[in-house]
C-alpha cells in the first residue's frame, strides 16, 4: 500500500506564494499519497490520525505562539504512533516554547535552518537524543518557477539600474536583519550622489506582492539583497519583553544602535545567514544580484554567482563598475539562472526526494511488528461526525484551501456575534434613555425649574440632550434594520457556493455592521457625556443663566427649532469632523476587541455546510468539493469580481443606511463638542467639584 501522509498547515498562510509552493510540492514529489488539515485556531480534527504513516507538520502552522495551533491536534499528534516530521523556520523567536513543544508532540524528525556545527547550540543532544535534526532552506525553486514567471525584458533594456525593497524592522533581531534596512538607506544616498537610476525603498506602502514583484524584479538590472535569519535567539521571549518595554518608553521602534548593546554578545554565539527565495527569483528574472557578502547557506558563491559587497563599503567602486558592465552581468546572470533553476539542484523536486528518502530510513523504526498495513483505518470520518458534524471540523483534504476559502468561512461566525453585540447595545441603550429622562425631569422638578424656563434657556447641554433623545428611535431603527438586512444577506451566502465575489459581499457587510457598532458605541459616550452636563447645568440653573446674560451670549438664547440641528456644532466640532473616521475606527476597533475574547468561545463553525456533502455519508464526493473549492479560489485572475450583482436592491438599502447612521454620528460630535464649549459659571467654592 501506498505511504500515506498527512500535512499539518494553516490555512491562513496559503496567500503566501512560497508557502504555497512548499505545500503542493509535497503532493506532486513525495511520491506519497498526500492529504491536507488546517490545525490552527481552535480546528477539532474530525478523523483519526493513526490512517496516516507520516505526519508532516508544516512551519507556518507555528509552535512557538501560544494558542495557534490547535490544542485538540496536538493532543492527538502527541499520542500518534506513526512518523512524526516537523519543518520549523525562524527558530529564533521564543524557542522554547518551540523546543517544548517538540518534545510534547515527540517529534522523531526535525527539518531546520540552524546549520549542523550549531545544532548544540539551540537543540542540546542531552534533551533530543531522539530526534533527528535535518539542515534545509527556507524554500527551494518551484520546478514550474522559470516558465510561470520568464524574464521578458533584456538586461541592457531595462531602465533601473538598481532596485530594492526592504523594511526597517528595529534593532531586536540584530545585525543580519538591521541588514536588510542598512543596505537600501546607503544606497538610496549613492545613488542620489551621483546620479544612478534606482528604485529603492524601505516603507510599507512601497512593498509589491503577487505577480507584480517578480515585473518589478525583472525590470531592474541588478537587485540588492542580504543574507536572511537572525542570529539573536529570545530562548525565553525576555528581550521581547525589554524590547516591548524599550518601545513603549520611547514612543517608537528602538533601532539597531540602541538595542545593540542589549543582543551583541548574542549575535556573535551563532552564524544563521541563509540564502532567502529573492536569490532564487533574481536568478529565475536573469536580474544580477548585489550582495553582502555572506554564506548564504553555502548555495551560492561570491563573484561567481553574485556581486559580493563588503559591509564597510571598502570595495564600493568596484561594484559600481561591474553594474555598468552589462556583458559582465549577463554572463553572471547565466551562471545563477543555471546554478540554481537549470541544475535543478535547489527545486522542490530534489528535496522531496531528500525528505522520502528520510522517511523510508526513519518508518521503520517506528512500526512495531505486530502492526499490519491492512488494518490501518481508512481517512473517512469517525465516530466524532456520525451524529451529524461537529462546529469546525477539519477533515483531510486533497490540496491546501486557500486563504480566502479560510477567511470566507472564518467570517461566518462574526456576522452572528456583531450582530449579538449590536443587540446587546440596543437593548442596554432603550432601557438606560427612559430612566435618564426620568431623572432629568426629576432634577428639573427639585430645583423648580418651570418648562417655560428650561425651554427658554437654551443651554447647549439641555438642548442637545433633549435632541439626543428625540433622533434615537429613528437611529436605533436603522441600526436595527442594518442588522435584519444583514440577517438576510447571511442567508443568501448560505444558498451558493464560494467565490472571490462572495468573499468581497461578505466583507462589505461585515464593515457595514462594524460601522453600526461604532455608531452605536459614539451614541454611548455622546450620550453619558451630554446627560453628566445637562445634571451639572440643571444643578447650577440659576448661575448659568446670570453668566451667561453677562456676557451677553445671545446665540445661547436662541431656540433650537431657529438653529436647527446643526446649528449647535461648534467651529471646534468642523475641525473635529476631519478626525471622525479615525475616531469611527477607533471606536470599532474598540467594540471588537471587547468582544473578541467571546470569539474563542464562539468560533465553531462547520466547514462551509451550506454547500457541503456530508461526508460522514459520501466521502469521495467531499473530497472532489473541496478539490473544486480549492482550484476556484486559486484561479484568482479569472475569478468573476462583481460583488453585489446577486442582490443590488439589498447592498444598497444597506450602504444607506449605515451612512444615515453615519451621519447621525457626526451630528452626536457635533452635540457632544458644541456642549463641552459651553460657558462656565462663575468660579466659586461650592462649583469645584462640578
Amino acid at each position: 500500500m501506498a505511504l500515506r501522509v498527512l500535512v499539518a498547515y494553516a490555512a491562513s498562510s496559503t496567500h503566501v506564494q512560497t508557502t504555497l509552493d512548499y505545500l503542493n510540492s509535497l503532493k506532486s514529489y513525495l511520491d506519497a499519497e498526500v492529504s491536507y488539515v488546517n490545525v490552527i485556531q481552535d480546528a477539532q480534527i474530525g478523523f483519526d490520525l493513526e490512517a496516516y504513516d507520516v505526519v508532516f507538520h508544516n512551519y507556518c502552522a507555528r509552535l512557538c505562539l501560544p494558542g495557534y495551533v490547535s490544542g485538540d491536534y496536538l493532543a492527538r499528534l502527541s499520542r500518534f504512533s506513526g512518523l512524526k516530521i516537523l519543518a520549523v523556520q525562524d527558530e529564533y523567536d521564543h524557542t522554547d516554547l518551540l523546543k517544548q513543544a517538540i518534545l510534547d508532540c515527540g517529534f522523531h524528525v526535525v527539518l531546520t535552518c540552524v546549520p549542523q556545527g550549531s545544532l548544540e547550540y539551540v537543540y542540546p543532544a542531552a534533551e533530543f537524543s531522539h530526534c533527528r535534526f535535518e539542515t534545509v532552506l527556507t524554500g527551494y525553486v518551484p520546478d514550474d518557477f522559470a516558465d510561470k514567471h520568464p524574464s521578458k525584458i533584456p538586461l541592457p533594456e531595462r531602465k533601473i539600474t538598481i532596485g530594492y525593497r526592504g523594511r526597517d524592522i528595529g534593532g531586536f533581531y540584530g545585525r543580519l536583519a538591521f541588514d536588510k534596512y542598512d543596505i537600501g538607506r546607503r544606497f538610496q544616498e549613492i545613488c542620489r550622489e551621483r546620479g544612478i537610476v534606482s528604485d529603492i525603498a524601505m516603507d510599507e506602502r512601497s512593498r509589491i506582492y503577487g505577480l507584480g514583484w517578480f515585473d518589478f524584479v525583472g525590470s531592474c538590472r541588478t537587485m540588492l539583497g542580504t543574507e536572511s535569519g537572525s542570529n539573536v535567539f529570545d530562548f525565553n521571549g525576555g528581550l521581547a519583553r525589554l524590547y516591548r518595554e524599550m518601545e513603549a518608553t520611547r514612543g517608537r521602534p528602538v533601532s539597531y544602535e540602541e538595542f545593540l548593546p542589549i543582543v551583541a554578545q548574542k549575535d556573535s554565539e551563532i552564524s544563521m545567514g541563509q540564502i532567502s527565495p529573492r536569490v532564487f527569483e533574481c536568478a529565475v528574472m536573469r536580474t544580477a544580484m548585489v550582495l553582502y557578502r555572506g554564506s548564504y547557506s553555502g548555495a551560492i558563491q561570491a563573484d561567481e554567482h553574485y556581486i559580493a559587497l563588503e559591509k564597510d563599503y571598502s570595495n564600493l567602486e568596484e561594484v559600481l563598475r561591474k553594474v555598468d558592465d552589462l556583458p559582465f552581468l549577463e554572463a553572471m546572470t547565466a551562471r545563477a539562472y543555471d546554478h540554481l533553476v537549470g541544475s535543478g539542484a535547489f527545486g522542490y523536486r530534489t528535496y522531496n526526494r531528500r525528505l522520502r528518502a528520510i522517511i523510508d530510513e526513519e518508518l521503520p523504526r517506528m512500526r512495531a511488528e505486530a502492526d499490519s498495513v491492512a488494518a490501518r483505518p481508512q481517512p473517512a470520518a469517525t465516530s466524532a461526525l456520525q451524529d451529524g458534524p461537529e462546529p469546525f471540523v477539519e477533515l483531510p483534504t486533497a490540496a491546501p484551501l486557500p486563504q480566502t476559502v479560510f477567511t470566507y468561512r472564518s467570517n461566518m461566525p462574526l456576522l452572528g456575534l456583531y450582530q449579538g453585540e449590536i443587540e446587546r447595545i440596543l437593548a442596554s441603550v432603550e432601557a438606560t434613555v427612559p430612566a435618564c429622562v426620568r431623572e432629568r425631569n426629576r432634577l428639573l422638578i427639585a430645583h423648580g425649574i418651570t418648562s417655560s424656563a428650561y425651554r427658554n434657556a437654551a443651554l447647549p447641554s439641555l438642548l442637545s440632550f433633549d435632541l439626543l433623545v428625540e433622533r434615537w428611535p429613528a437611529f436605533s431603527a436603522n441600526v436595527r434594520r442594518v442588522t435584519e438586512l444583514t440577517k438576510e444577506a447571511e442567508l443568501d451566502f448560505a444558498g451558493g457556493e464560494f467565490s472571490l465575489a462572495r468573499l468581497e459581499a461578505q466583507t462589505e457587510i461585515l464593515d457595514c455592521v462594524v460601522q453600526c457598532i461604532a455608531a452605536l458605541n459614539t451614541f454611548v459616550d455622546s450620550f453619558n457625556r451630554l446627560y453628566d452636563l445637562a445634571k451639572t447645568d440643571i444643578e447650577h440653573f440659576d448661575e448659568l443663566l446670570q453668566h451667561a446674560a453677562s456676557r451677553q451670549s445671545a446665540a445661547l438664547r436662541v431656540a433650537p427649532r431657529r438653529m436647527g440641528f446643526g446649528a449647535l456644532m461648534s467651529s471646534r466640532t468642523a475641525r473635529s469632523a476631519r478626525l471622525l473616521l479615525l475616531r469611527a475606527r477607533r471606536l470599532a476597533l474598540r467594540a471588537v476587541i471587547r468582544i473578541v475574547p467571546a470569539l474563542r468561545d464562539r468560533l465553531d463553525l462547520e466547514l462551509m455546510s451550506w454547500s457541503r456533502p456530508e461526508p460522514s455519508h459520501d466521502w469521495e464526493r467531499y473530497q472532489q468539493w473541496v478539490a473544486a473549492v480549492s482550484a476556484q479560489g486559486q484561479g484568482r485572475d479569472s475569478a468573476d469580481k462583481r460583488t453585489r450583482d446577486s442582490a443590488p436592491e439589498l447592498f444598497r438599502e444597506i450602504r444607506a443606511r449605515v451612512d444615515a447612521v453615519s451621519e447621525f454620528n457626526n451630528i452626536l460630535h457635533g452635540l457632544a463638542d458644541a456642549s463641552a464649549d459651553k460657558l462656565e459659571p462663575p468660579a466659586e467654592p461650592h462649583m469645584t467639584a462640578a
